[in-house]
Formats: C-alpha cells, structure tokens, sequence
C-alpha cells in the first residue's frame, strides 16, 4: 500500500472517529434521544480502526462495542467505578447510554425530567440518580445492558476462536484481556 493512500485510510478513520463523538454531543445537546441502532452505529463511528485488516473488523467492532455498553453498565453498577469516578457520575455527562436509551424508549418520564433538570443545573444529586438507577432497574434496563453485553462477550469469543483457527496459533493475549473485561 502506497504512503498516500494508508494517510487517506487514516485521515478517513480521524474523520468516523469525530462523527461519532459529534453525534454523542449533538444527541446530548440537545436532549434527543437517539435509536438503539443510532447509539451503535455512533460507538461503531467513534471506535473505528481505520487500518485494521478487513477480516478482523467485525472483531474490533464487537470490541468497541463491548467494552462502551460495559464501561456504561460498570459506571452504574460497580462499585470499584463509584470509588474511583464517584457515584453514577456518567448521568452528569449527560450523554445517553443503551441503559438510558432502553429506558427512555420506554417513555419513562421520570427520567426525562430528571436529566432535563440536569441540563438545567449542570449536574444531578445524589438522590436524583439514585432514582434514576431505581427507574432503571424497574424498566429492566440494567437487565437487558448485562444480556447486550453477555451476548457481545459471547460473540467477541466466537470471533476470536475463529481467528486462532484460521492463524492456527492461540492468542493468550487477547484471551487474557477479554477476561479480564468480563462483567
């Protein structure tokens, strides 16, 4: 491949990587709710890899996408992430999750509001996530993000046996990461 065309693939990767962050700002700006699909195709836009070999795109994808619906769910759920970033602090961000687009497609009004009130404010209170995490339970959320990211683990396993099959050598590596990353 020629200089002038891999500066091309990675330029081009620069430019999905900037749209996707642009959609998540774009969404939460403007408190727009985006689409389960929407949502993944932003996390598929922001973790693209521009000179990976093509065989192992769907892999990388899968990977991006566990590991930004698994950072999601951790931050409201571990409690290791409530020491070290604090309490639910991704519902000050603001930015919308697949545990909060699950519950917001639902027309869970509570937590319209409240993430309206964030944007009013700034941030939220203690109480104010804590009832946002009681709706989420309640919607079946959390439920439904942990079987997304099980069913991804899942796939991320396939695809790495497949590629151990075809190179015929086992990658302990990335076995090694992918569990250390299971929720």
């Amino acid at each position: 491949m020629y200089p002038y065309h891999v500066l091309m693939l990675f330029l081009d990767g620069l430019d999905q990587m900037h749209r996707g962050e642009d959609y998540d700002l774009y969404w939460t700006q403007n408190s727009i709710v985006p689409t389960e699909k929407e949502y993944l195709n932003m996390i598929d836009a922001s973790t693209f890899l521009p000179l990976v070999h093509l065989e192992l795109e769907n892999h990388f994808t899968l990977v991006g996408r566990y590991f930004q619906i698994r950072d999601d769910y951790q931050s409201l759920t571990s409690s290791e992430y409530i020491d070290t970033k604090g309490f639910c602090e991704d519902l000050d961000e603001g930015k919308y999750s697949l545990l909060l687009i699950h519950s917001l497609q639902k027309g869970d009004p509570l937590i319209q509001g409240i993430l309206q009130q964030r944007k009013i404010s700034g941030s939220l209170t203690k109480e104010m996530k804590q009832i946002v995490l009681q709706r989420l339970k309640i919607n079946g959320s959390l439920d439904y993000t942990l079987s997304v990211i099980k069913e991804l683990y899942e796939l991320i396993k396939e695809e790495l046996e497949a590629l151990e099959r075809e190179t015929k050598k086992k990658n302990w590596i990335l076995w090694r990461v992918l569990h250390q990353l299971k929720v």
